[in-house]
């Protein structure tokens, strides 16, 4: 293929950028350049060559197909991702900071204490902010931060400050009822704090958005 020709047929895929994943488009990308080299080299014109390779493709619907496969690949590696760091909190290098959490937690719950609690306002607004950005494709750094630690705080008041549950629990006495309530709390902690730490993939899309382009 010449250059000119090359050019043509990053242009002429070019026009799903918006709807196809940049990895999927440069795979589509190497799939025509391989079949309509093949096809010159067998007599063919480029144009032919181009036009047959997108038919045999599935034509725009299968170009746009293959972006849904690669999101859901995207989902089940920020799942494994999360497990695996999970584990190295649950039984790692980690633990200690886990057991920290869990001691936290338990002080908590056992004095009754409801101070956590005051942090839920701030807490919704981080809450808002980041929902905010993820709609609007993003902020500045600085109000990403902001919404960071705001949404942290929301999650560590929900958690540590339920006042209904860490009452009854506080007013049980019962030793093994507050340990067992000071872990699950522990373990919803870590699930927010990694969900927040292992950043997905920036190819990652709502299902909405990927249905909407086939």
């Amino acid at each position: 293929m010449t250059a000119t020709q090359e050019s043509y047929l990053n242009h002429f895929l070019g026009t799903y950028e918006k709807q196809v994943s940049k990895p999927v488009l440069d795979e589509v990308r190497d799939h025509y350049r391989m079949a309509i080299t093949t096809a010159m080299t067998n007599g063919s014109s480029f144009d032919e060559a181009l036009t047959n390779t997108h038919e045999s493709f599935g034509g725009e619907h299968g170009v746009l197909s293959l972006e849904w496969p690669f999101q859901k690949s995207l989902v089940i590696r920020r799942r494994d991702d999360i497990e695996h760091a999970l584990r190295r909190y649950t039984w790692g290098k980690k633990l200690p900071i886990t057991i920290g959490i869990f001691l936290v937690i338990w002080w908590n719950n056992d004095t009754g204490s409801s101070l956590v609690s005051h942090l839920g306002g701030p807490g919704l607004f981080g809450f808002l902010l980041h929902v905010t950005s993820y709609y609007t494709e993003g902020m500045s750094k600085r109000a990403n931060r902001l919404a960071f630690f705001l949404i942290v705080a929301a999650m560590m008041a929900y958690v540590l400050g339920v006042h209904t549950t860490n009452k009854s629990v506080h007013g049980s006495g019962n030793l093994y009822l507050i340990a067992g309530w000071s872990a699950v709390q522990t373990l919803l902690v870590l699930i927010i704090l990694i969900n927040f730490k292992q950043k997905p993939s920036p190819y990652l899309k709502r299902k909405e958005d990927v249905y909407g382009s086939i």
